[in-house]
């Protein structure tokens, strides 16, 4: 019997098969367009004209989440028209656009939580499309550059699916630890930092998976059980 098992040592150890490295990445940083516009993106939305990021700090933090939603949508639309391979598991649901009306209701959920510790109404909305506007032109751009790559018929949409929860992951942190900052301070400064420094670290280690062609099956680890 054959397990199928994922983790982080697989992760590591593909990627090292793959040629990456601490120098690789380094040198990919400030030679390839795509993290460079990634950093740039990140960095452009703290200097929005006329825009005090001190004073609006709270607002600063609700883009992020505005970018995230927008990432879920565009991959709900993924789910929907994109071509997918087989199911690999017996667990696996066969139909993508089934997995797409989940992924809608299960990853808005999310952000419906963060309402309530974050309310929308204290944030001036004006500065939240701003930024958000930025960040919807990186969007486009990053799902036209990675068409080819991902509606090859080679992922799995059930693997493909989870993708943008790793989105959540830094909002979590910043929520967590930048609120107790701001406890303390006064000042949503602190959720914004912390929220802008893990988000860009996180989007940088994903664009270089995805451009290893590191794939779902490659971080499988296989295992013969007697």
């Amino acid at each position: 019997m054959v397990e199928k098992t994922y983790g982080w040592d697989q992760l590591f150890a593909n990627l090292r098969a793959k040629g990456a490295g601490k120098g690789h990445f380094v040198k990919q940083l400030f030679t390839q367009p795509a993290y460079i516009i990634i950093i740039a993106g990140n960095l452009l939305v703290f200097f929005i004209p006329g825009i005090n990021l001190s004073e609006n700090a709270y607002s600063f933090v609700w883009i992020y989440i505005v970018q995230s939603l927008m990432i879920g949508l565009v991959h709900m639309l993924k789910l929907f028209f994109y071509k997918f391979g087989p199911p690999t598991r017996p667990e696996d649901w066969s139909n993508p656009r089934a997995l797409g009306v989940f992924f809608l209701f299960h990853y808005g959920f999310f952000h419906f939580v963060y309402a309530f510790f974050m309310p929308p109404k204290k944030a001036d909305w004006s500065v939240v499309l701003e930024g958000a506007a930025i960040f919807a032109v990186l969007l486009i751009a990053n799902t036209i550059r990675h068409y080819s790559r991902e509606n090859n018929g080679k992922y799995n949409a059930n693997d493909f699916m989870f993708l943008p929860y790793l989105r959540v992951i830094p909002i979590h942190i910043a929520i967590i630890i930048g609120s107790f900052v701001s406890g303390i301070t006064g000042s949503y400064l602190g959720v914004f930092v912390v929220l802008a420094i893990c988000k860009t670290v996180l989007e940088l280690f994903m664009e270089y998976i995805q451009s290893l062609g590191v794939s779902f099956a490659d971080l499988q680890d296989e295992k013969t059980i007697n």
